[in-house]
């Protein structure tokens, strides 16, 4: 009498290492409420949890501060201290520092209004305000 494929499988997965009778028996059982599909079949379509796709958002930090009299706030960033010019008729204001991987936004918290920003350059010490024209009267130019 010849073995049915059932029997020569099951037969064939029992010959090898680490693999026991009740191991073969859960991976055929049919899941009842699964529809007749088997408990791996079942997770596999099951959805999964991917990476968000779409642009990476970054990485931002918030500071909360108050310009000092001469309308400057300093930052340390990588050990090192850094000095940010804002403009001194914004002295003594409450603001909120945005800072990303390359740039420094100041907000004015009371208004919202964005008072300077800054282009972080690590091997200087002064970041100017990049809304305002270089030179010592600003304004004319």
């Amino acid at each position: 009498m010849d073995a049915c494929p059932a029997d020569m499988l099951l037969q064939a997965l029992l010959g090898r290492a680490g693999v026991t009778l009740r191991s073969v028996a859960a991976a055929m059982r049919l899941d009842i409420r699964g529809g007749g599909r088997t408990p791996a079949a079942a997770y596999h379509a099951l959805p999964k949890a991917a990476a968000p796709s779409g642009p990476d958002p970054g990485h931002y930090r918030l500071r909360y501060d108050r310009l000092d009299t001469l309308g400057k706030m300093s930052i340390r960033r990588a050990g090192r201290m850094h000095h940010l010019g804002v403009g001194a008729h914004h002295a003594r204001k409450r603001v909120l520092a945005v800072t990303d991987d390359t740039t420094i936004t100041v907000i004015d918290l009371d208004t919202g209004e964005t008072l300077s920003t800054h282009h972080i350059e690590p091997a200087k010490n002064y970041w100017r305000n990049q809304q305002r024209s270089p030179g010592r009267w600003p304004g004319l130019r």
